[in-house]
């Protein structure tokens, strides 16, 4: 009964690739799991018929089926889990006072941050302008499609606002969280100091999780906007990035 529904399901998946595209490009990283989903959730009813075609009531048929369905439940349970710790992230917005932030790096178009890392940027400028005394590590190297890291990008930005470039301190080799957090943690003489991280709100639980376990015991997410239309994505690829740091030790 339910595979009746799934192809309607699968145009879904690719409308949203599309806007997807659309809105951030065709390099936004995992968009295409909605194309891929969205594929197979449309042929999904005609696997199914060849799976009898071919296996009947066999037993073979019904490992597939019943393999299909435990892998359906599994994924299921681990969104359910990590959904609910990336939305306990999700509402931190840290406090007054620290001596360092750390604002992890996100797509740059060209030499121009791309909407997540301006999202980031914004939320710095507002803490750094209320808190005179704080400094800001800027995070992240540079990858396809980025013209300047992307450190220097949040520099210009960030100066092109007003803040002295002598309250912006630069890590510009990561490649990943987990490297945007090593390397900015090799930029702060206290790790025991209260240390504010800055992401949008889907990564903030991941992005403490990871500091924590560098030596930054007191971390607290700082949770900049996303933008509505990708959030449902960056929800569905921060799971998986949940589950493989799980997995490789990094929280």
């Amino acid at each position: 009964m339910i595979l009746k529904y799934m192809p309607l399901l699968g145009i879904l998946c690719l409308i949203y690739y599309s806007i997807i595209v659309f809105v951030s490009g065709f390099k936004t990283t995992f968009s295409l799991i909605w194309l891929l989903s969205g594929g197979l959730f449309i042929f999904l009813p005609k696997l199914n018929q060849l799976r009898v075609q071919w296996f009947g009531t066999t037993a073979v048929s019904k490992a597939i089926k019943w393999g299909f369905l435990s892998c359906t439940v599994i994924a299921a349970c681990i969104a359910v889990i990590a959904g609910s710790l990336i939305i306990s992230g999700m509402v931190q917005k840290g406090q007054p006072g620290y001596s360092h932030i750390i604002v992890l790096g996100a797509q740059v178009k060209g030499e121009r941050p791309g909407l997540s890392l301006l999202k980031r940027l914004d939320e710095a400028y507002l803490y750094l302008e209320e808190n005179p005394e704080t400094k800001a590590v800027l995070s992240g190297g540079q990858g396809p499609g980025e013209n300047i890291t992307e450190a220097e990008c949040m520099r210009r930005y960030l100066t092109a606002k007003g803040i002295a470039p002598s309250r912006l301190i630069l890590e510009d080799r990561s490649t990943s969280t987990y490297e945007n957090i090593k390397f900015s943690a090799g930029k702060i003489d206290n790790l025991g100091a209260d240390i504010g991280i800055i992401s949008n709100d889907f990564h903030i639980f991941r992005a403490v999780r990871i500091a924590r376990k560098q030596g930054l015991v007191n971390a607290c997410g700082i949770a900049a906007a996303t933008e509505p239309v990708m959030q449902i994505h960056f929800l569905l690829r921060e799971i998986a990035a949940i589950a493989k740091d799980k997995l490789v030790g990094n929280i």
